[in-house]
């Protein structure tokens, strides 16, 4: 029988291992945007590493790309286009890819991070299991902000971030507080933003 850490490691390296899987084998159609200002077309998936593996078609050797040489790919799915962008965080930070939920004036970014959880006792006939658990992080930046600030924070809640960041909107900061915009609709709530309050 395993110990404890044992069956915990081998658990996690067996979700580990799917969730790899999984991420290989949904390549799709996807357009590089280079530095340089050049683009291509092809097919692409997100490396866990901020990194993309890109080939021209399905039958063609993959390529790696980084924020040395892109800076944004986008997706094309069946009804939409999905951006991604490399941001930097903070100085001395790498930047990291972001999903672009919309832009103007102010940009919304969205981030999900993935954690295991262990949930100690039996589960399903099985002791001491570890669950994935997936969190939202949403970023906004100004055109002329050098970082994007983060809306969750360890003391402060994203309503309270989110206000102190669109200060200048009394409308939209009404419409926060009385909680007509919530959380999940941060990206309404910055199209509001840069809709109605840009010019006030």
């Amino acid at each position: 029988m395993l110990s404890f850490s044992k069956n915990c490691f081998y658990i996690f390296s067996l979700i580990t291992f799917s969730i790899n899987l999984k991420a290989h084998a949904q390549t799709h159609p996807a357009t590089l945007y280079f530095n340089d200002g050049d683009s291509i077309e092809g097919y692409a998936y997100i490396k866990k590493n901020n990194k993309v593996k890109f080939r021209i078609d399905t039958k063609s050797k993959a390529d790696v790309w980084d924020h040395e040489s892109i800076y944004r790919v986008t997706f094309e799915t069946i009804d939409d286009i999905i951006i991604y962008d490399y941001v930097k965080l903070k100085d001395r930070y790498k930047p990291i890819l972001l999903e672009n939920i919309t832009d103007g004036e102010v940009t919304l970014y969205k981030n999900i991070t993935t954690s295991y959880v262990l949930h100690a006792g039996r589960v399903n006939g099985y002791p001491n299991q570890l669950f994935p658990s997936k969190t939202t992080n949403y970023y906004l930046k100004r055109s002329n902000d050098e970082y994007p600030t983060n809306i969750e924070s360890l003391f402060k809640s994203w309503k309270t971030n989110t206000i102190k960041f669109l200060h200048d909107c009394p409308i939209l900061i009404k419409k926060i507080k009385s909680n007509e915009f919530r959380k999940d609709d941060m990206k309404d709530i910055v199209i509001y933003y840069n809709d109605f309050c840009t010019e006030l």
